[in-house]
């Protein structure tokens, strides 16, 4: 497809008494010297802080069998299909069945390696008892796909497909703020390339991917890329209707997304221009390893990720039967 290849590293695991220390030594240091030397904190700020650095103590040295680690996304099958095979296997499939067989691909690790090294992303945010904090969350360089390196296509799935994937395998799924910046970090920026005929169509899914390798050809496999889908993304939203789809973005080159949040369509809804970016579930919050939904419910710490205050809960509820 024209892309220079990249490395694939697996990310190396942590023993637990190095994470112990790493919250004592980076978590503590880094969030009390924020607190104490910033001038108008309140002392009532810095016990919420100091409150706040306590339950996350609690969470980063719970032992190892309360929180066991996430498995990792098998390696690629040597019988997977690629991704313009995998197209053809299911392009007349009825809409339940096609999910299914979308599960099935990336349950038994049929994506692209470069997908598997995940990039980080650094955002600070003001809390509102005036320490500044900064948050560093980890996500997949380019949107869920199907296929090897050299044979993939990125694949639009239901917000319960892509849930059932992150929860296998330790990832979440971001908010509008956390798109926005994926947005301004990403060294590609596509431009977006909207389609109006069969956008339902798995052969439209197809078309709209060779013409986003188009516009990237020659880049590297595994650079940060946004701006090429709209995102599926969580929000309190989804409170107001059950079984709804939430998405955001697909950002012009001036960084105004096409897709301001909406949750007009039903949950089973899917089209070519909808996009999945798994995020793993531990931030990193002023050096503290903590679970995404905590940075969400956390009064002080939300800012970091949600530009529409505490969301809870901070995943797709099971679909409802129909």
């Amino acid at each position: 497809m024209g892309h220079r290849a990249a490395d694939e590293r697996p990310a190396a695991g942590r023993a637990a008494g190095r994470r112990a220390r790493l919250v004592y030594r980076e978590g503590w240091t880094s969030m009390t010297d924020r607190v104490q030397n910033t001038p108008h904190v309140t002392r009532r700020g810095r016990r919420l802080a100091a409150a706040s650095l306590a339950l996350a103590l609690c969470w980063a040295l719970a032992p190892a069998r309360m929180a066991p680690a996430d498995p990792a996304i098998p390696p690629r099958p040597a019988d997977a299909r690629g991704g313009v095979a995998f197209i053809e296997a299911v392009k007349n499939l009825e809409r339940e069945a096609r999910e299914a067989a979308i599960l099935r691909e990336l349950l038994r690790g049929n994506i692209p390696g470069h997908l598997r090294r995940l990039v980080p992303i650094t955002v600070r945010a003001r809390a509102i008892d005036g320490a500044e904090h900064t948050a560093v969350f980890e996500v997949m360089p380019d949107y869920l796909a199907i296929g090897s390196d050299g044979d993939y296509v990125r694949m639009p799935m239901n917000p319960h497909t892509a849930q059932a994937f992150c929860d296998a395998f330790g990832f979440v799924l971001p908010t509008s703020k956390m798109a926005d910046d994926i947005w301004r970090q990403a060294v590609s920026k596509i431009v977006p390339q909207p389609l109006t005929e069969e956008r339902e169509s798995p052969l439209t899914f197809l078309r709209h991917h060779r013409l986003i390798e188009e516009q990237i050809a020659g880049q590297y496999l595994g650079e940060l890329r946004a701006g090429h889908k709209k995102d599926v993304v969580i929000t309190n939203r989804l409170k107001e209707r059950p079984s709804r789809l939430a998405i955001y973005g697909w950002h012009f080159p001036s960084g105004q997304p096409i897709q301001p949040l909406t949750i007009v369509h039903a949950d089973w809804y899917v089209d070519y221009s909808h996009g999945i970016r798994p995020v793993k579930k531990t931030i990193k919050v002023d050096g503290v390893d903590l679970p995404y939904q905590q940075v969400l419910q956390d009064p002080h710490l939300h800012p970091l990720l949600s530009d529409e205050g505490v969301i809870d809960p901070a995943r797709y509820p099971a679909p409802q039967s129909r």
